[in-house]
């Protein structure tokens, strides 16, 4: 049996109403997953209002459901949005709700009365007013799990992609492009997949057009890059490259790697998302669970118009499932 505690997100943003829809939708096809739905009654009586799906899941204080743990799927009402919810707005209280809801699912985790984490998207801006300044679900779910290293992932199919930056400027990700860092980088990344791949192979991005063209565009190739290639290569790991980035994804999907290792952030997720949007399921390597989320934002400007679309997070919850397996098998329990 898994136990997936899904969290919904910003009160202002799409969370509630594609979890409304998602658990309507999705086509599980097993019967061994318990769904904790982590927010606010308020929120999913005022989308299922709006939408016309009824949210039939039991509903169960934030306390009973600590002192109970149910064996069965339920939403866990924080009770924490006092008035009637204002869709598209930035709000300190909003910021600190989607803070809650995230606090908790890590808690259930850890406390092992949940096996995975799913997020729903939250607004940067929002939680910065309500005294949270993080610059995402990563890096604060890295701090108070106190993992001391983390990577965000994508899964496209069967296609990997993991970053090296993230959220930092340009500038600065172009200056921590070091070998020795690369080397951590890449064999954390590669010994996090392994949990769930049994046949882990990874393509390494270069950074200047053409990979440098032997130091015509740029020498980090030369003096960084290829050096941390050959040490993982000469220590067993099946690491290739650097790849031009403009033609890494095709070598990919023509079989050469299922991991690409991405040196910034847009540098991996512009592919990502044309390639996969609505598809790409973002998973944080490194945490002591397994933590997935959908890979788009609250959608302040559609949210609760009825018209966004589940497809995202019930490929989500169908992908946690097939990782929560492969792990299972993998690791023999």
């Amino acid at each position: 049996m898994y136990r997936i505690a899904i969290t919904m997100g910003d009160p202002a943003g799409i969370g509630s109403e594609i979890i409304v829809k998602a658990l309507k939708e999705g086509k599980w096809g097993r019967e061994d997953v318990i769904f904790y739905i982590l927010g606010d009654i308020k929120a999913f009586n005022d989308i299922s209002r709006k939408i016309g799906i009824e949210f039939n899941l039991p509903v169960i204080s934030l306390e009973r459901f600590e002192s109970s743990k149910p064996d069965f799927s339920c939403l866990v009402d924080f009770k924490n949005i006092p008035n009637k919810i204002i869709y598209g707005v930035e709000r300190a209280l909003y910021g600190k709700c989607s803070i809650e809801y995230i606090e908790k699912g890590v808690y259930f985790c850890m406390s092992k009365i949940a096996d995975a984490l799913v997020t729903c998207p939250i607004n940067k801006r929002s939680i910065s007013l309500g005294g949270f300044h993080y610059p995402g679900h990563t890096e604060f779910i890295a701090e108070i799990t106190n993992s001391p290293e983390v990577a965000m992932s994508f899964l496209s199919g069967k296609l990997w992609t993991a970053l090296f930056t993230t959220h930092v400027p340009l500038s600065k990700a172009i200056t921590l492009i070091k070998k020795d860092a690369l080397v951590k980088k890449i064999k954390f990344v590669y010994g996090e997949i392994k949990k769930y791949e049994e046949s882990v192979s990874v393509g390494v991005c270069a950074l200047n057009p053409h990979g440098g063209e032997a130091g015509l565009f740029g020498v980090e190739e030369d003096l960084e890059i290829k050096p941390a290639v050959e040490e993982c290569r000469n220590e067993g790991l099946a690491v290739f490259g650097p790849f031009s980035a403009d033609t890494i994804y095709l070598r990919a999907i023509g079989g050469k790697f299922n991991v690409i290792f991405s040196l910034f952030h847009d540098q991996g997720m512009i592919p990502v998302k044309l390639l996969s949007f609505g598809n790409a399921v973002n998973i944080t390597l490194g945490l002591p669970f397994l933590r997935t989320s959908v890979d788009h934002g609250t959608a302040f400007d559609i949210a609760g118009k009825g018209v966004a679309k589940s497809e995202n997070l019930v490929e989500v919850i169908n992908t946690t499932l097939e990782l929560l397996d492969k792990k299972r098998i993998i690791n023999g329990i």
